[in-house]
């Protein structure tokens, strides 16, 4: 992660640099959008990643989007117009797209539960390391030398890191994915109480409120009789459907209030 947010820094760095936007003619619209190009890729690209890993697994897709990154972090030396600076920043946010999803799930299944939040902990603080080291790093190399020998040494040194990551790391996470999905008995995402409490209620708020108060009252009845099981994340949603069919959800009748006459009234005790 510090090498990921390193890559994605020295830009901001050399929007700064007098010669940096000399060379591109850069306007402050320019220098808006640069910055921005990165996260167009990154943000639109965070779900497929996220498939991509679970499909094909952490390793490979991993090193495959480092390789990827650095080359597009070092080939903006190489740039000489804004079109080429701006496709190289959709490239770094394509590469990088990988590295939260992947990084999660290597975490899942390499930590034993109890080690996990502290695992994420150190992962997460490598998001703040990396400008606090990065900027600051391109900094000097761009007084040192220049803003394109900046760009080579940060993009190519990070593949020094390719070279542990292939040697150590074991591709199975995905074995360890379908042992731990027959041990826990899982059920597919949206069979999950998680799934429902992040997307399934806002769809439930669209029924009318007397089907709601239904359904709410048949899961917490199926709770109360220990029919969800709660340590393996799944609900028993037939036993659910059987208890709203018990109710009559049909709506009710109003009763129709007779106006009364005042007046005529006062009238007829008189």
């Amino acid at each position: 992660m510090i090498i990921a947010y390193v890559s994605r820094s020295n830009i901001s760095v050399a929007l700064a640099v007098p010669d940096f936007i000399k060379s591109f003619e850069l306007s402050d619209t320019d220098r808006g959008t640069l910055s921005s190009a990165f996260f167009w890729a990154y943000a639109a690209l965070q779900i497929p990643a996220g498939w991509v890993v679970d499909r094909y697994g952490v390793k490979l897709p991993y090193a495959f989007s480092f390789l990827f990154w650095c080359l597009a972090s070092a080939g903006t030396a190489l740039a000489r117009s804004v079109p080429q600076l701006m496709t190289l920043g959709v490239m770094l946010g394509l590469g990088e797209s990988v590295v939260a999803p992947a990084s999660y799930r290597w975490i899942r299944f390499n930590f034993v539960e109890k080690e996990r939040g502290l695992a994420v902990g150190l992962y997460m603080t490598g998001t703040k390391i990396g400008p606090a080291v990065g900027a600051p790093l391109a900094a000097w190399l761009i007084m040192l030398y220049d803003w394109r020998v900046m760009f080579l040494i940060l993009g190519l040194g990070g593949l020094i890191w390719l070279i542990p990551w292939m040697m150590l790391v074991k591709d199975d996470d995905r074995q360890l994915a379908k042992e731990a999905a027959k041990k826990a008995g899982s059920k597919p995402l949206f069979y999950t109480p998680c799934a429902w409490s992040s997307g399934g209620w806002p769809v439930l708020s669209l029924f009318p409120p007397r089907q709601k108060k239904v359904f709410h009252a048949a899961v917490l009845d199926e709770i109360l009789q220990e029919r969800v099981s709660l340590s393996r994340n799944r609900v028993n949603f037939r036993g659910v459907k059987r208890k709203m069919s018990n109710y009559n959800l049909r709506p009710r009748k109003r009763q129709r209030t007779r106006r009364i006459d005042v007046s005529a009234r006062i009238r007829i005790v008189k």
